[in-house]
């Protein structure tokens, strides 16, 4: 399965981020990273033998693993806004 196959079966109800290797020898490798696992990542890339660091790190944006940058995108469920208030002030 390749890894756009894997991202289409994700779980979206939990909080996913999507990895991009930014800089180095393997840059351009992907990732998908849950609470407690690296899925997708080829077994003997960057982003496998940095696994603990990205677990650990989590955020969003350009994060510093290993001296190399990788890029975090949250990916997961959509967020759901919930507006209360009268008509006349929700409408617009």
């Amino acid at each position: 399965m390749n890894f756009y196959e894997m991202l289409r079966g994700a779980n979206t109800n939990e909080d996913l981020n999507l990895v991009t290797l930014l800089t180095g020898e393997c840059a351009g490798e992907k990732g998908l990273l849950s609470r407690t696992e690296l899925q997708g990542a080829p077994e003997d890339g960057f982003l496998e033998d940095h696994k603990e660091e990205l677990l650990s790190a989590r955020g969003e944006g350009i994060l510093n693993i290993g001296g190399e940058q990788v890029f975090f995108e949250s990916f997961g469920s959509d967020k759901t806004i919930v507006i209360c208030g009268g008509g006349h002030v929700s409408i617009p």
